[in-house]
């Protein structure tokens, strides 16, 4: 017999993850996804601060494609604008590697 789920615990879930993407971007993960990626960290038994640090795991993975190196990019641009590229793709992740981890407080740990 299949595991029924009720409408109301589907409904339930949705609202959960909608609240964890706003609390997520407010702590400056705003890539799509990070979500799932907190939630599947959770679910395999991590705790809230490594929650967090798989969500912006996933964040760095899905930097935006425009960022990336790559050889399409790389022949259709000027020096200037490959170097501007570079430029973005490093304010990016050090945006990313930068953001305080606000579950480290919550759960009593150091910085």
């Amino acid at each position: 017999m299949a595991n029924r789920v009720s409408t109301q615990s589907i409904e339930r879930r949705q609202q959960n993850v909608a609240a964890l993407r706003v609390n997520l971007y407010n702590a400056g993960l705003k890539n799509p996804g990070c979500e799932y990626a907190y939630l599947g960290a959770m679910r395999a038994g991590a705790d809230a601060v490594a929650a967090f640090e798989a969500a912006r795991e996933c964040a760095l993975i899905q930097t935006p494609a425009d960022l990336w190196d790559t050889q399409v990019q790389r022949r259709y641009q000027s020096p200037r604008e490959y170097q501007q590229m570079l430029e973005r793709q490093q304010l990016e992740i050090a945006r990313l590697t930068g953001l305080a981890n606000p579950y480290l407080h919550v759960m009593g740990r150091a910085a």
